[in-house]
């Protein structure tokens, strides 16, 4: 009787570990908490599988914060978890997340790893997961064609979870643009727009920040300035860091020779990554800072 009351209180524990997983992707800030609370509670009572869903949640929940070294640590425990207890579907998406969160900290050969070993685990629903953060390691070492291939292959995927889509979506448009295929990213970052609506504030956030970078991009500065001050509210809404929104932000002042403001939104990026210990990322910052001293005088 007393296992049989574990048992069901194991698994009440993992639907709350599977709400909290999902909650932290649309609003991270809201959802944290709960996750951590679950992680708490799934240690108590030694329910491996809530413990490793858990752990996983509060780690994404990291992740959006732009801490990824604590998002590591987290994600290394669950994969820990998951091997000594044979959960291989669980394992192939932690995997899943901890390539996505190595790819942040620059290190894509270990991203890859995680991916290649990620692939025969996951089960059929979650595989377009794998495709996604492959794509996402294409697009960032500049195999553009590949990346948008599996992106498309993604966007053709019946029963493609909403989350999914939205950043396949999301993240074609901003491939498009770099290919030179202007019409064709503002039809895909206007979708990802519309798709993001019910999905939480977080994604909200993100899109309507790629939003304003793509219409940059397509040469529509004052109208791109606008949505970045747009962007930057739902990023203070949703209780992100702001630091990539100053990035990109900074960028689009350059191109309109705002170099003033360009200035002061660099050093804004590259204080907030340094607050967050991104320190690739604040060096960058720091350096698109002085050579906007430098053009100034």
């Amino acid at each position: 009787m007393l296992t049989s009351s574990k048992d069901s209180a194991a698994e009440d524990l993992l639907v709350n570990a599977e709400a909290a997983y999902q909650g932290v992707l649309g609003d991270a800030q809201a959802n944290r908490d709960l996750a951590a609370a679950v992680v708490e509670r799934a240690r108590a009572i030694g329910a491996n599988e809530a413990l490793v869903v858990g752990l996983r949640a509060v780690a994404w929940a990291e992740h959006v914060r732009l801490d990824n070294d604590k998002a590591k640590r987290l994600l290394d425990q669950a994969v820990r978890l998951a091997v000594a207890h044979h959960l291989d579907i669980r394992l192939g998406e932690v995997l899943v997340s901890r390539a996505a969160v190595s790819h942040e900290l620059g290190r894509l050969g270990a991203a890859q790893d995680d991916l290649d070993r990620a692939t025969p685990l996951v089960g059929p629903d979650r595989g377009v997961e794998v495709v996604l953060q492959q794509a996402a390691l294409h697009q960032n070492i500049g195999r553009l064609t590949d990346a948008a291939g599996l992106y498309r292959g993604v966007l053709g995927r019946p029963g493609c979870p909403l989350d999914v889509l939205v950043k396949a979506t999301n993240n074609l448009a901003l491939v498009e643009v770099q290919l030179g295929h202007g019409s064709a990213a503002i039809v895909h970052i206007d979708r990802a727009v519309e798709l993001a609506t019910d999905l939480g504030p977080t994604l909200v956030a993100m899109v309507a920040q790629s939003r304003a970078w793509v219409t940059m991009q397509v040469g529509r500065l004052a109208e791109s300035l606008r949505q970045f001050d747009e962007a930057g509210l739902l990023y203070e809404k949703a209780g992100l860091p702001l630091a990539e929104h100053f990035t990109e932000y900074s960028d689009a002042l350059i191109d309109l020779r705002l170099l003033p403001e360009a200035r002061v939104a660099a050093g804004r990026a590259a204080a907030e990554f340094g607050q967050h210990h991104c320190r690739l990322m604040a060096a960058e910052a720091e350096l698109r800072t002085a050579r906007l001293a430098l053009a100034a005088g």
